[in-house]
């Protein structure tokens, strides 16, 4: 069937008025953009009238869409509402079947049971779950893309690289640090050296302290407690400041500016805490040998024999293993900080979010990491 052309005049008029019954006409064609002027005109009517009995003359309809029928069906829905009368005269009958198919009196949802409820609230949640999956999964590729790109670009034109950032960087995360890690490392040595002294008395083999506080230190605590403490004290600081220039939309003027903010925020960051770990590792091995032998002098133990009994114990692979795990740790900890601030939305509380997030992913992937490299380390006998 061809549908009327819009040119064709609609018209909704009154016909007739008297103190109980209202008759209006209403012709033409009834699509969307005629039943946009008219249904306007028609509820200004009906609240202002409020007739007793409406009668709609609607025999020089000659077309009628959806729209037309949801006009028509919205007539009859506030007549009934209102315990009042509507009649319909004239409309074609194709026009008047759907006109009662979609009644809303014939149409009663049916109800929802708890159960069906519960069932799809839980298939939302899951859905939602995985859909936020599935979405962080994607921003971190993308992030991880990103920052090899840009890394790729710097190495072909150095002189981009925001060297006056990383110093700035470099000193907040750094020098900035060395007292807590000093304060850590120390405290570590002793707390271990005196728990570890307590049973190997016992066999009067007091000696071997330093051989399992050196190891422990150079192996895997030295650099899991740098990367630790650097986690909590300038990671959470990289997703917070950047956060912070997100909400204040000063990344979004970085991005009009044509600064790309990856090279421009993140890449400093990352260069900085790659080299800075390794020397906070370094600064905690020390410092706990430090404590440790405190310990061992109070154990009778003189500071040449105990330093004998550690070059005996430690070998350059020991050393190199727990080092080169610093350089990892130290990516992983600017990476996840800056990503988390990134990704920071625009309310009150983002900050905090991208902050918490920023040291507990941080915490976990270093755990993770230093899991498979001890894993991988002991395959390959090292």
């Amino acid at each position: 069937m061809a549908i009327p052309p819009d040119d064709i005049k609609t018209y909704f008029i009154v016909r007739d008025e008297s103190s109980n019954q209202l008759m209006v006409e209403i012709g033409g064609s009834l699509n969307l953009r005629a039943v946009e002027q008219i249904w306007p005109q028609a509820r200004k009517l009906l609240y202002t009238k409020k007739p007793s009995v409406l009668v709609v003359d609607a025999e020089n309809v000659i077309h009628c869409d959806g729209a037309g029928i949801a006009l028509l069906l919205w007539l009859r829905k506030f007549q009934v509402e209102n315990s009042r009368e509507v009649i319909f005269h004239g409309l074609a009958s194709k026009y008047s079947k759907r006109l009662e198919i979609f009644a809303p009196e014939k149409i009663s949802p049916k109800p929802i049971t708890q159960i069906t409820q519960s069932f799809t609230d839980m298939v939302c949640d899951i859905g939602n779950s995985v859909y936020g999956w599935w979405r962080g999964l994607y921003n971190q590729i993308f992030f991880f893309g990103e920052l090899m790109k840009e890394s790729f670009e710097i190495f072909r034109h150095p002189k981009r690289f925001r060297f006056n950032d990383y110093m700035q960087v470099i000193e907040d995360c750094g020098p900035n640090a060395f007292s807590i890690s000093i304060l850590v490392g120390t405290l570590f040595g002793l707390i271990l050296a005196f728990q570890a002294a307590i049973p190997m008395k016992m066999f009067g083999v007091e000696i071997y302290v330093a051989d399992l506080v050196g190891l422990s230190l150079f192996r895997v605590l030295g650099s899991f407690i740098a990367a630790t403490l650097f986690c909590a004290r300038s990671g959470s600081a990289f997703a917070a400041e950047i956060g912070t220039m997100k909400i204040n939309e000063e990344l979004d003027a970085l991005i009009t500016l044509g600064v790309n903010p990856v090279s421009f925020l993140v890449l400093p960051r990352i260069v900085a805490a790659v080299l800075m770990v390794p020397l906070l590792s370094l600064t905690v091995i020390l410092s706990g040998l430090v404590g440790a032998g405190i310990v061992m002098y109070s154990l009778g133990f003189t500071p040449i024999a105990y330093y004998n009994e550690l070059v005996s114990a430690i070998s350059l692979s020991d050393f190199l293993s727990g080092f080169a795990k610093s350089f990892i740790f130290g990516y992983i900890i600017a990476a996840v900080g800056c990503y988390c601030g990134l990704h920071t939305k625009n309310d009150s509380a983002a900050v905090g979010r991208s902050t918490t997030a920023a040291v507990v992913n941080g915490i976990i992937l270093i755990v993770i990491a230093e899991g498979i490299m001890s894993v991988l380390l002991y395959v390959f006998g090292i």
